[in-house]
């Protein structure tokens, strides 16, 4: 079987990957992934939030990161995303 429909579907929609350059296989597969996540995202409405996570030095790693999750969870959810 011959991927050459495949190729030329990815290169229509990333120009990076049309022609017969060499490409990271990493950056390939981080392209699909991301399609797809965007492609079954449940929020249809992505809501901007302008004001950062601030770390002062006092909040832990964890408690930080648990933070930064759920900001990106208010953006972010599809079955993707559960599965990572």
């Amino acid at each position: 079987v011959a991927p050459t429909g495949f190729k030329q579907a990815i290169g229509e929609f990333a120009p990076q990957f049309s022609g017969y350059s060499q490409q990271d296989s990493q950056e390939l597969l981080s392209f699909l992934v991301d399609g797809l996540h965007e492609g079954l995202n449940r929020l249809k409405e992505k809501k901007y939030d302008p004001n950062p996570l601030e770390d002062d030095g006092k909040v832990s790693d964890a408690v930080l990161a648990k933070k930064a999750w759920a900001k990106h969870k208010l953006r972010n959810d599809s079955v993707i995303l559960d599965n990572m």
